[in-house]
């Protein structure tokens, strides 16, 4: 929390980040039901990471959705591909 949100008003984020509760919910769910059906951890292996700062846009019109932010370094996203076992 020291990174992402001012100690005086836990409302105001120094720095935002979408995914704050999402992923690592997300993982330690997942750990636990491996755990629970294997009785191991998971491990986690990267296949790849890719960012919206570093990529070329891909239009997409056929989803009905809006144009978000442009990617700038203090608003991106990271396209992280993992594989877990």
């Amino acid at each position: 929390n020291q990174y992402t949100v001012d100690g005086n008003n836990y409302k105001q984020y120094d720095w935002t980040w979408c995914g704050r509760y999402s992923v690592p919910f997300g993982l330690l769910f997942a750990n636990k039901l491996n755990m629970m059906l294997n009785h191991q951890n998971l491990n986690g292996s990267l296949i790849g990471y890719r960012s919206s700062l570093y990529n070329e846009h891909i239009p997409v019109t056929d989803l009905g959705m809006g144009t978000t932010a442009p990617a700038k370094p203090t608003h991106w996203v990271a396209y992280l591909g993992m594989s877990y076992q």
